[in-house]
């Protein structure tokens, strides 16, 4: 991201979405910005209003894991299978990022939504490769197979310095 301020916010949440999970939801993104600007010394995410335009627009959808992600105006997703989660990410022709979507399932258990936004929103950052090793699934974010990791591990936070070092 190059603007110095990339900002976050919610797309309107449809009423059928579980009003626990959306309020889970809530409160993890809020915890996913602070881990994330504490380790990007050059990044400064920032949650805006839904009422204002944002570079990173987060989708509750009342789908189920395996249902099709739809509403969202965006070809590259609607239509797509859905996991957990699923994100997008946009770049203009010097590959700079410009945008990110990013969709959650409604069947995501509470335990764990926060550690599916902080992985997402980490990923929104540019990070887009998971990891599939056992050892990396009490670590960090980016293990494919695990879903329990609550804060950036020391490699997440080092993979987010290194690519926005202090500017």
């Amino acid at each position: 991201w190059d603007p110095p301020v990339v900002t976050v916010t919610f797309a309107p949440i449809p009423e059928v979405y579980p009003a626990d999970l959306a309020k889970e939801m809530t409160r993890s993104l809020d915890t996913a910005i602070t881990q994330i600007n504490a380790a990007a010394p050059g990044l400064s995410l920032r949650r805006v209003s839904k009422s204002q335009p944002a570079h990173i627009l987060l989708y509750l959808q009342a789908i189920r894991a395996g249902g099709a992600i739809r509403g969202t105006g965006y070809p590259e997703m609607d239509g797509i299978p859905i996991g957990a989660a699923q994100i997008q990410v946009f770049w203009d022709g010097d590959q700079s990022l410009t945008d990110a979507a990013i969709v959650f399932a409604a069947d995501i258990p509470i335990d764990q939504a926060g550690p599916i936004m902080l992985e997402e929103l980490t990923q929104a950052m540019g990070l887009m490769t998971d990891i599939r090793n056992s050892y990396y699934e009490t670590r960090s974010v980016f293990s494919e197979d695990s879903n329990t990791v609550t804060k950036l591990g020391v490699q997440d936070r080092a993979a987010l310095r290194f690519h926005y070092p202090a500017r």
